[in-house]
């Protein structure tokens, strides 16, 4: 079988309010799950990655639900295999309608009524246009995966990585191009309308694009959200982008920077970080624990470029 893994977005690690015994314990878990997962010994894998989201106070990320259900259907646990599906639908962006269909995982559930309604729920409305901003993901994210590697192996100051860096752009003003002629013909396209990733898609070529442009599409990403069409959360993070790129104070934490010759990664400077989970829950995005908000709190100070 061909292992199938949700694109999921390459952010910053935000960690829950959970203790830090739970966080042990959930990776923990998640690591015996991985390892029982490619062992085959599906079974065990499955009950690990369950207990480890009970562990956690019924969290989990996307990625260990995903494979969490994976595990239980080929284990043939149905019911907490599409209970995480549901959840990862209900409270996320990941899951998309064509990998569902190819992953051979979860072939055990396409006979439970179940597995019909989630895909009726998931299947977009303008499939052409989703197959497009599939390719447009692809083609985002593909040139980025390979930053790390390059930094660490010729230096972030490099030829090579600049190098890298003139191809990202470049690719990155196609797509915007690509983005802006959906966006101001129909507007902002919605998961119903081109799936979860396309929806992503469209935030993710904004986000990368120049301050003018993300300016400009800002309040119709603004409206979306409010229609239920956009990702409070990836509006937050547009948000931040802008505010940062103006030398202002984020709002809401999104943007982390590391100085020229550091290995440390440092947040750009935040409003109020008293009152930073209270914003941050209103845009549906996870807590920080204290200790992050202090470390935020004690930042030293950014010098604007």
């Amino acid at each position: 079988m061909k292992l199938i893994l949700l694109p999921f977005l390459l952010l910053p690690i935000l960690l829950p309010a959970q203790t830090k015994e739970q966080g042990l314990a959930y990776s923990s878990l998640v690591a015996k799950g991985r390892q029982a997962f490619q062992n085959h010994e599906y079974a065990q894998a499955g009950q690990f990655y369950l207990d480890a989201i009970e562990a956690f106070g019924d969290k989990g990320f996307p990625e260990d639900r995903y494979q969490a259900a994976q595990a239980l259907a080929q284990s043939g646990r149905p019911d907490p295999a599409f209970a995480n599906l549901q959840r990862l639908f209900e409270k996320s962006s990941q899951l998309e309608y064509n990998t569902l269909l190819a992953d051979t995982f979860l072939i055990p559930l396409h006979t439970d009524p179940r597995w019909d309604t989630l895909l009726a729920a998931l299947r977009p409305e303008m499939p052409e246009i989703a197959g497009r901003l599939f390719e447009v993901n692809r083609l985002d994210q593909d040139l980025r995966k390979t930053i790390g590697g390059i930094r660490s192996k010729y230096g972030a100051d490099s030829p090579e990585m600049d190098t890298l860096w003139k191809r990202i752009n470049l690719q990155d003003s196609i797509n915007l191009l690509e983005v802006k002629q959906l966006l101001d013909k129909y507007g902002w396209l919605g998961a119903k309308q081109v799936g979860n990733r396309g929806n992503t898609t469209v935030w993710l070529v904004i986000q990368h694009a120049n301050l003018t442009t993300q300016e400009h599409y800002l309040p119709m990403m603004q409206a979306a959200a409010d229609a239920g069409k956009a990702s409070c959360g990836n509006l937050a993070y547009l948000e931040d982008r802008i505010l940062v790129r103006k030398k202002q104070k984020q709002l809401y934490a999104s943007q982390l920077y590391t100085p020229n010759g550091s290995d440390t990664t440092f947040y750009y400077p935040v409003e109020d970080p008293d009152n930073l989970n209270v914003r941050r829950e209103g845009m549906n995005l996870p807590p920080f624990s204290p200790e992050t908000i202090e470390a935020i709190k004690t930042m030293p100070p950014h010098q604007w470029d």
